[in-house]
């Protein structure tokens, strides 16, 4: 009976531990590098959200998709950047996504992005002119560093 007993637990665990493994996956619970190793993403709703760009070139542009899933946000960027271009299938720019990109001096928004969260560019003090197109149509306070007299 005890052997019995120890068997059925054993299954037991064993299928809650797999299942949790397959609901963790599938939920994007913790950020995937993906096969060229130069983003970090999560999975959203509607697609992929880059968390980090870990490549080294300092004039970036991110592709429409990652590992075949589509690019929807940004939440974080390498410091180091000067020049970024987002496709059109990015929609939201999340809070301090570009935190700290001293280096940054030019931003292509594409023409998909509607929200940028607040203080999405804090830190940018390189970044001088932006060019917001049409399809933006919220900024939240403190996206932008404040130009300094």
């Amino acid at each position: 009976m005890k052997k019995l007993l120890s068997i059925f637990l054993s299954l037991a665990m064993l299928l809650t531990v797999t299942a949790g493994s397959v609901l963790s996956a599938y939920a994007g619970d913790g950020a995937i590098t993906d096969s060229t190793g130069n983003w970090e993403y999560t999975a959203v709703s509607g697609g992929v959200e880059i968390t980090q760009y870990k490549g080294t070139s300092t004039n970036v542009s991110v592709s429409s998709t990652v590992d075949s899933k589509t690019v929807v946000s940004i939440s974080g960027f390498a410091s180091s950047v000067k020049t970024v271009a987002l496709p059109d299938t990015v929609t939201e720019i999340k809070a301090n996504a570009f935190y700290g990109c001293v280096n940054l001096t030019s931003v292509d928004f594409g023409n998909g992005v509607k929200t940028i969260q607040a203080n999405a560019f804090y830190g940018c003090t390189s970044l001088k002119t932006i060019d917001i197109p049409d399809s933006v149509t919220t900024i939240k306070a403190g996206a932008f560093p404040v130009a300094q007299a």
